[in-house]
């Protein structure tokens, strides 16, 4: 027997249906929001299309595992900024020292950074519309990673800027 109208639908095709998205491997995110979808469905359409019961009223939610971020701790920290070498190292040390974002990072240039008086001046991409640089101090650190580089024109880091053109 086909379902035609939503009366038609009964707790078999229900239970069916959330027994496909099971097998079907999807998260029980998407199981949950199919399975609420479906509940305010038919509680927002029932008097329409003459439902006496809902048959998605008894589909149980998935648990969710939800995972959580953490800071870093400062050793962590230190860690990754002491092993990773190269533009990398030098890419996440600038992002550390002055909590620009990736973008900003990578698309660096030498006009934006000032090693004499110890600042960058960068308007960060997410409010270029408003125009206005920010100031951020060079610390000890950055400043000597920033002067072993020889050429101190175009982009900071020429390799990082070319593969966050590519893709950001």
């Amino acid at each position: 027997l086909k379902a035609v109208y939503l009366r038609d639908i009964t707790s078999a095709i229900a239970g069916e249906y959330a027994a496909n998205l099971n097998g079907a491997g999807y998260t029980p995110n998407t199981i949950n929001k199919h399975a609420c979808f479906l509940q305010m469905l038919f509680r927002v359409l029932g008097d329409v299309g003459r439902v006496v019961v809902n048959p998605f009223a008894k589909i149980k939610r998935k648990t969710l595992r939800t995972h959580s971020r953490r800071e870093l701790t400062i050793a962590e920290l230190t860690t990754i900024l002491d092993y990773a070498k190269g533009d990398l190292g030098l890419l996440l040390y600038l992002g550390a020292a002055t909590g620009l974002r990736l973008g900003d990072c990578a698309t660096l240039t030498w006009g934006e950074v000032d090693l004499v008086q110890g600042i960058i001046r960068r308007i960060p991409n997410k409010t270029a519309k408003n125009g206005k640089p920010v100031l951020l101090g060079i610390p000890r650190g950055l400043h000597e990673r920033l002067a072993a580089i020889k050429k101190r024109t175009g982009y900071v880091m020429p390799g990082m800027a070319a593969q966050y053109a590519r893709t950001p």
